[in-house]
């Protein structure tokens, strides 16, 4: 007697999966978690699944499956997607003063420098203090890993907005930065950021006075 024997891969919805609404790049429709899974079949009937479960995104309208490592990306896009100018600019100027907090914060200047120079830093760029207070708190300045808050930062303005937008952040903190006394150590994270940025070292060297 013949015996059929073969594999087949079938994707099923995961009960209780997650949505992201407004996700897919492509259509802007929503995302949902699928699983795809390969079976032992026989005679073209799926028996047992025989190897491990594998998961995707899958548009609701376009059927683009995504892996869920960008599920930042997908959330982020879909947050940020309608973002209206002034939005935008709020957040630029969010950005603007994290970057220079992480770099003002990452060595033994006082609480109260910082924050002096947070506030000029802020009437130089046409930035609303007001609306960013929380970012001149101690809470805020405290905070162990801004730099890392930083980079997360990058990662969303890379994926959501124009180049213009996430470089107008690091450029307009590399300037201010020519007009203030950075040590050695707060210069070295501002090199960082902006090798992160892509800038080589003659770039930064010519934006930026302080030498690596």
């Amino acid at each position: 007697m013949l015996v059929l024997k073969g594999t087949t891969e079938i994707i099923e919805n995961v009960k209780n999966g997650e949505i992201i609404n407004k996700g897919c790049p492509e259509c802007q429709q929503d995302l949902l978690l699928k699983q795809f899974r390969v079976w032992d079949t026989l005679f073209l009937i799926p028996i047992i699944p025989s190897r491990e479960t594998r998961f995707v995104y899958e548009c609701v309208r376009c059927y683009e499956t995504f892996d869920p490592a960008y599920r930042n990306t997908f959330i982020n896009r879909a947050k940020y997607l309608n973002a209206t100018p002034q939005e935008v600019k709020d957040l630029t100027d969010a950005f603007s003063l994290t970057i220079l907090s992480a770099i003002l914060t990452c060595d033994d200047r006082s609480t109260e420098n910082v924050v002096d120079i947070l506030k000029n830093f802020a009437r130089n760029c046409g930035i609303d203090l007001e609306n960013h207070k929380e970012k001149v708190t101690t809470e805020f300045l405290s905070q162990e890993e801004l730099s890392k808050t930083v980079l997360e930062w990058y990662d969303i303005f890379r994926d959501c907005f124009s180049e213009e937008n996430r470089d107008k952040a690091l450029h307009q903190t590399l300037e201010y930065c020519n007009i203030i006394d950075l040590t050695v150590k707060e210069t070295k994270l501002l090199y960082i950021f902006s090798r992160h940025w892509g800038l080589t070292k003659v770039q930064f060297e010519e934006l930026h006075k302080g030498k690596i």
